[in-house]
């Protein structure tokens, strides 16, 4: 009744080039791919912890269906549990986590991180661009060069120049209901801001500032 089958009650390494012609591929521990290439005609399930390609191409025409944490690319590690990380050099260490791109590392739960060496540290945030940094839960981070340890802000734009904090900036933020534009400390040097949900019907413009229409009043 199984005889389009392939079934593996352990681990199965694969170290050359392999075509699996059938309708199932089904493994109950973990699948390691080393060669230059495995091509599985059927399906493709997977109950094991990981599974790992460090070697060449990966076919599958079928379905795949994967019950644990997936590795993928150069130098990958997924750790975390469920967890993928594809690319180059990229960790998924946070359970449920996503890292992909160049350098990223995805450590808090159900985070993504992409781009070039991005880092998510909060749960369930986002780090795109290169070298950001997402320190806060359910916070998003996209450009370059965010300031470090920002736990309070949601949406965050970095516009900074090097890794170090001198050199790191953030030129949009929203922060509980604020919105705040401009460099340096946050709440100290701002160029703009916009109050949040406790006063909603205030600016203030700590510097100059230049209308070039007109300004209607209600």
């Amino acid at each position: 009744a199984n005889d389009k089958k392939a079934v593996f009650g352990g681990d199965v390494v694969v170290s050359g080039s392999t075509v699996i012609e059938g309708d199932t591929l089904e493994v109950s521990g973990s699948l390691i791919v080393t060669g230059d290439v495995l091509e599985v005609t059927g399906s493709l399930l997977v109950s094991g912890s990981l599974i790992k390609f460090t070697g060449g191409s990966f076919f599958v025409t079928g379905s795949t269906v994967l019950s644990g944490s997936l590795a993928q690319g150069h130098n990958t590690t997924a750790s975390g549990l469920f967890s993928h990380a594809e690319g180059n050099t990229t960790a998924a260490n946070g359970n449920y986590s996503h890292a992909e791109g160049f350098q990223t590392t995805a450590k808090g739960t159900y985070s993504h991180a992409q781009g070039d060496n991005t880092t998510t540290v909060g749960s369930y945030s986002l780090a795109a661009g290169s070298r950001t940094i997402a320190s806060g839960s359910s916070q998003v981070v996209v450009g370059k060069y965010n300031k470090r340890n920002n736990t309070d802000s949601l949406f965050i734009v970095g516009d900074g120049i090097g890794d170090s904090d001198a050199l790191r900036d953030d030129i949009f933020l929203v922060n509980s209901g604020s919105v705040l534009v401009g460099s340096g400390s946050v709440g100290s040097d701002t160029a703009f801001f916009v109050t949040g949900p406790s006063n909603r019907n205030k600016s203030v413009f700590q510097g100059d500032m230049i209308v070039s229409g007109n300004i209607y009043g209600r």
